[in-house]
């Protein structure tokens, strides 16, 4: 039988564990709350029937639908199950490989009922003028969360005409997607709504802000940059498939497990784009 002292000893461990697990338990309830809270609001702001009811003086090159046109439809249940399906696999923070994921899973269920958005050169360009509008509004309003998530959807929809329905380029290019997630780099997503809309209403937050040095992401998940963000200028690009940038050799071969396979299905896919373009007469490129 323990003594007495043992025994309280024994007792305030417990208890100090058990006020730790409480505490924990209570983060992690206000941390879901949250996230619930963020992922509602984004889903709001994103919609397509939840823009503003009256119209804005400037459109920034983009050409309303209605709240029943294909588009808007593919448009909000694109952003409603993006955010589900992405809230599943992470936290609030936005993390690359979730987010990729996420992209690629919702393509998948929504291939067949909106094919026609998907296939179409004209149908995918309105849909990415209205992330283009919609990033730039929140741009001139100072919401930024919901800026970085346009953007997101944005150039994964031009990618995605590139690549499958221009059939330009080989691959999606990772990089290009998914260094705008997160909070960080804000400078970097103004120049991006400015170059892509050239509109005059962004003419004074671009000169605010296009001297200061792009800003690229660490593909690691271990690299101890701050938030994995280093200057454009010094990331490499893996030499095989291109598909993603690191900061240093280190970070390369310490993230090369996880990234073997997908560089051999880039690598190959590029492999056979490059082929299939040689053979091509040159008029049909």
């Amino acid at each position: 039988m323990p003594s007495r002292k043992k025994a309280k000893g024994q007792a305030r461990k417990a208890a100090k564990v058990k006020k730790e697990e409480e505490l924990l338990a209570e983060k992690v309830k206000k941390d879901e709350e949250f996230v619930r809270e963020f992922v509602r609001v984004q889903i709001q702001r994103l919609q397509v029937n939840n823009q503003r009811s009256v119209p804005t003086i400037c459109m920034h090159g983009f050409d309303p639908f209605p709240n029943d046109h294909v588009c808007s439809k593919f448009i909000n249940t694109f952003v409603s199950e993006f955010y589900n399906c992405y809230i599943k696999s992470c936290s609030i923070k936005m993390i690359d490989r979730p987010a990729i994921e996420a992209l690629l899973q919702i393509r998948e269920s929504t291939k067949i009922e909106y094919s026609e958005v998907w296939n179409s050169s004209d149908k995918m360009k309105q849909v990415i003028s209205y992330f283009l509008y919609n990033g730039t509004m929140n741009i001139l309003d100072e919401d930024d969360d919901s800026f970085n998530s346009a953007i997101i959807f944005a150039r994964f929809f031009e990618e995605w005409l590139k690549v499958k329905v221009h059939k330009s380029q080989a691959c999606i290019d990772w990089p290009k997607v998914v260094e705008s997630v997160g909070w960080c780099d804000k400078h970097s997503r103004v120049k991006y709504f400015w170059r892509r809309i050239r509109c005059s209403c962004l003419d004074e937050k671009y000169e605010e802000v296009k001297s200061i040095p792009k800003i690229g992401k660490c593909f690691n998940p271990q690299c101890t940059h701050p938030n994995r963000t280093v200057e454009r200028s010094k990331l490499r690009c893996c030499s095989r498939c291109r598909s993603v940038t690191y900061c240093s050799r280190e970070c390369q071969a310490e993230d090369w497990s996880v990234h073997k396979e997908l560089c051999d299905e880039v690598a190959a896919a590029r492999a056979e784009f490059d082929a299939t373009q040689k053979t091509q007469p040159l008029g049909c490129r």
